[in-house]
């Protein structure tokens, strides 16, 4: 009989109703933790915000296990530092410049960017004027609310007094 053949999407249910069970699946120390982020950050996003996501982290760490949070614990709560990785680079790569001075951009073309993005402040503009005629509008409308059942007796009387002074 051969064994039977395990793929890497059983072991990651299995391993996802491990935790949905509240059983520890990996034990990780802070350094680990920290290491794992650091290596898969290298390389991916500037130096500077390596370190900058390790020392938050790491801060992180230290504030929760002063509170009386065990490290283990707070490792656990904070998850996997590889998805942890994959977010800052997904998060960051696109808007951060790397070393060689070049910004990661999902447009292809620099000249439809260029349109993409003046139409859209021509849009913005447009929603801008829009709202203030409608907040001006709004503030008119509030105004003659409360004042038209004081200027409408006083008009119909300023009628009715020049009706009947022409009529003598």
């Amino acid at each position: 009989m051969y064994p039977r053949a395990v793929n890497a999407d059983s072991r990651l249910d299995r391993t996802m109703s491990y935790r949905r069970k509240g059983w520890k699946v990996t034990q990780m120390s802070k350094g680990e933790f920290l290491d794992t982020l650091r290596s898969k950050l290298t390389g991916e996003i500037p130096p500077g915000k390596v370190r900058e996501n390790i020392d938050y982290y790491s801060q992180y760490i230290n504030d929760k296990v002063r509170t009386g949070i065990a490290e283990q614990d707070v490792i656990q709560m904070l998850g996997d530092p590889l998805l942890i990785a994959r977010t800052i680079i997904d998060t960051q790569g696109c808007s951060e410049a790397t070393d060689s001075g070049t910004a990661y951009s999902y447009e292809t073309d620099p000249q439809e960017s260029r349109g993409r993005s003046f139409g859209r402040s021509k849009t913005m503009k447009t929603w801008q004027i829009l709202v203030i005629v409608l907040v001006i509008l709004a503030v008119l409308f509030s105004i003659l609310r409360v004042l038209i059942p004081i200027i409408l007796p006083i008009v119909l009387i300023g009628f009715v007094i020049s009706y009947f002074s022409k009529r003598r």
